[in-house]
């Protein structure tokens, strides 16, 4: 089997103790972002696996909407990554 170099780490162990790789990251091209995934690109972007710019450009996230993640994840934990999204509810006239 042909390995290719790199630079970067091909594993990286989180302070958990628990050991990161390229292949548990989600797939590109997810339409549906839960808690989980979200925590998992993080964490290997902040333990180096792979750089903000490629987790940007591999899952089409916008700058501000990935320092967002890491704005909710430093300050929460995984909880902080779970939010869902608000509709805005009009008034139909029945209730008023």
């Amino acid at each position: 089997m042909y390995v290719r170099k790199s630079t970067k780490p091909r594993v990286v162990k989180i302070q958990s103790g628990e050991i990161l790789t390229i292949a548990y990251l989600p797939k590109a091209g997810l339409s549906r972002w839960t808690a989980a995934r979200k925590s998992t690109v993080i964490r290997a972007v902040m333990f180096g696996l792979i750089s903000t710019d490629v987790a940007i450009g591999r899952y089409e996230l916008t700058h501000d909407e990935f320092q967002e993640w890491l704005r909710s994840y430093v300050d929460y934990g995984r909880n902080g990554l779970k939010v869902t999204h608000k509709k805005p509810y009009t008034t139909m006239g029945c209730f008023s």
